[in-house]
This record gives structure tokens, sequence and C-alpha cells, in this order.
């Protein structure tokens, strides 16, 4: 069986590997737009900061080359379905099966400066070889996601003036409930990092550069501005080859990560697939959902019948040596009627767990990740709380599962 990869990173990589074990026989292409090997885009903003080298960020690949053909620097012109073959760098290649794993691009706004010198994003090797070639002091970063504060810290960290700009009126408000948000908000503060929210970027200003940026509230004096606002899926190839394209943006796939053509798989941060506890479209821009949905997408290419089972919305982040998770909802996107949250908080530790019908929907954590784990098993698998109090207040059962004690306060 042939079959042509188009994307080298996380889920292309993990596909390739994943059809490796399962048939060593079959023929892999990878063809990757980027001229450079595989490499962890979680690691950038230690890169970044200085923490590892510039050559610790590529990985190693355990694929048999013999069977395996990576083209880098090779980008994909179009898909063309009806023959079953992809163009690329002049050439028509011929496949039986085809993953997509073409990933994401972040979002520069369409706004007054941003073709200036000085604005950035964060996405790839290259962008942070160009943040460091520039060297800048004074940064403004807009956005407050999990890649914003990474970076912002990351930058703190070398010495530079960091302001965070958010136009909601918490920090990173798609992953915490208010009071997680402010107490992650006041480490990054206590070490020097500088926040604005309910603020919206209007402007960069400069005359050859960018000198700094208007917000609806101030101007910072800044000059850079890094843009980690979100990212766009790169769905193109996919759209003009008449693939079905979801409400949110990403290439819609069924259960088994396969798209509205039978022999065109799909799977990264380029899709649209379901999420978990609710069943509703998602999008999900984590490695560990990528990795999960590109072993589903190769094995059924090789003609299983494997079901990705939704994503979760999942991230366990450092913020300057304090633990941070969320997992699962917020409480702003669940009814409220029926719904129990769980608070434990400490003079250095935060828990919230909410629950609705009987079922875990959410989990936050800040300063420790004490029954973390337990917790999101339990949520992953839909396990009631009456059950693991059952579970806790019976010595026989707990007796197997003497991890369950780390969660015994949560159910007192």
């Amino acid at each position: 069986m042939r079959i042509i990869i188009i994307g080298n990173g996380a889920a292309g990589n993990q596909a390739a590997q994943t059809i490796q074990n399962y048939d060593p026989e079959a023929e892999i292409t990878i063809l990757g737009a980027e001229s450079i090997p595989f490499y962890s885009a979680c690691a950038l903003p230690d890169y970044l900061v200085g923490w590892i080298k510039r050559d610790q960020l590529f990985l190693r690949s355990s694929l048999d080359r013999h069977r395996v053909e990576i083209c880098l620097g090779q980008a994909v012109e179009d898909i063309k379905p009806d023959r079953q073959a992809v163009s690329a760098g002049g050439k028509l290649l011929f496949y039986d099966r085809l993953i997509i794993a073409s990933g994401s691009r972040p979002i520069l706004p369409n706004i007054p400066g941003t073709e200036l010198p000085g604005n950035f994003v964060i996405k790839s090797v290259y962008d942070i070889d160009r943040i460091l070639s520039y060297n800048p002091r004074r940064i403004a970063v807009i956005g407050s996601g999990n890649i914003g504060i990474e970076v912002a810290e990351a930058l703190a960290s070398r010495g530079c003036q960091v302001s965070i700009i958010e136009m909601m009126s918490r920090i990173m408000p798609r992953l915490f409930d208010e009071q997680p948000a402010m107490l992650i908000r006041n480490i990054l503060e206590e070490n020097g990092v500088e926040i604005h929210t309910g603020e919206k970027a209007r402007e960069v200003i400069g005359k050859n550069r960018a000198e700094g940026l208007i917000t609806d509230c101030r101007r910072i004096s800044c000059d850079a501005v890094i843009w980690a606002a979100g990212v766009r899926q790169n769905t193109e190839l996919a759209r003009a080859a008449g693939i079905e394209i979801g409400g949110l943006g990403g290439i819609k796939v069924d259960l088994q990560m396969k798209t509205s053509h039978p022999a065109i798989y799909a799977c990264g941060d380029c899709v649209e697939t379901s999420d978990l506890l609710t069943g509703k479209p998602a999008l999900c821009l984590l490695w560990s959902c990528a990795k999960a949905q590109a072993e589903v997408a190769a094995r059924n290419c090789l003609g299983e019948e494997i079901i990705y089972p939704g994503a979760l919305k999942l991230i366990a982040e450092e913020a300057y040596g304090k633990p941070c998770m969320a997992a699962g909802l917020l409480e702003e996107e669940l009814d409220r009627t029926g719904l129990k949250i769980i608070e434990k908080e400490t003079e250095n530790t935060y828990h919230r767990i909410l629950i609705k019908n009987e079922r875990i929907m959410g989990i936050q954590a800040v300063g420790s990740m004490e029954a973390m784990g337990p917790l999101l098993y339990f949520m992953k698998k839909m396990i009631a709380p009456s059950e693991i109090k059952r579970i806790i207040n019976s010595p026989a059962l707990l007796k197997n599962m003497p991890w369950m004690l780390a969660i015994d306060k949560y159910w007192q």
C-alpha cells in the first residue's frame, strides 16, 4: 500500500510511525513544506529563553528510512482526489491512501502597522530564529493563551520588559475560570510581567520599525510585538479538492478520521473533530490530540476500524515553577442548573472541579498537581462521582486502588 502524508509535524510523523508499526511493508511519503527536519513545537519557548540549544529541538525518528521517503521543503500544490494523486514539486505522486496533517498558522490581524519590522508570530523554529536575531528588549505579547503565557515568561526570563495584552476580562480565558486565572496572573505580575486585560490592540506604531502599540486604553512603548492571539487551520488544499470543511473552519472528519472522500484521512491542527465530553464539534490544537488522531487515521488507512473518542482540552504548564493544569470545560460553558463546583484552596495551591449530571466536566489546578491524574482518568472514563465515593468508602475496593486516596478530600 502506498500512503502519502501531507505535513511533517507531530500528526504526520505519528501517522507514519503507526503505519510502519502495523504494516512495515507500506510505502510512505511525507511531504513537509518546511525545509528542516521534524522538531518539537512544544519546546520552542525553551529555545527562546535559552534553556535548550537549537539543535536540541529536532527529534530523533525511529522510522525505517528504507520504506519512508521524507521530502522537506516540498509544499503540496494541489490534491486530485479523482486520480488519487497530489501535485508537489512539479511532480504527480499517486497514493492508495492520503493523510492530511497540514496543521495551522498564526493569525495576524488586519490593523495598521503589522507590516513593520518587529512584528512576530510563534509557530516554527524560524520564528524563534527571527526573534533572537532581532534581539528586542521591550515586547508586547498579544494574547494570553498557553503560547502567549509561555512566550511572555521566556522573554521576561531573558531580561526583557514584557507586557501581555488580552482582549478578554481575564488571562487564559479559554482554559481557566476567573479564580485560577487570577492566581496565575498574580504569579506572572510578581515576576515582573505587566498584564492588561479587557483591551484590544488597535495599531502598531513606528516609522521604520515597531516602536509602540496602541490599545483601546493606552499606548505601550515596545520595540517588538508578538502575536499569539489564535491560529487558522490550513485547509486550503482540502477545500480546493472539494473535501468538506466543518463549521468551525477545520477539515471535517468522522470518528475514524476519514474526510468526505473515502481514500483521504486528516488529523492534527487542521481538523474539526468532536469534544469528548459534549460530543459537539471542536478544534483541538494540542500535541496529545494530534498524536491520538494520527494513530486512529493511520490504522484506519490500513483497513482497521478504530474510533477516535473525541478531543479533550488539556494543558499542563508551569508559571515560574508553579504547575498549572486545566482539562475539560469551563464554568461558563456549562448550564448552571445542577452544576456543582468543588474548590479547595490553601496558601499556595488551588483546585477546582466542575460536576454536572453526575459527571466530572472540568478540572483546574494552580500550584499543585496532586490528585489531578486520577481526576483526569475519571473524567475521561466518565465515572460518576457517586461511584468514586463508593470506592473510597469500601476498604475492599480501595485495597486494589490505593491511588484513589489522593482524591479522598474532594468527596468528604
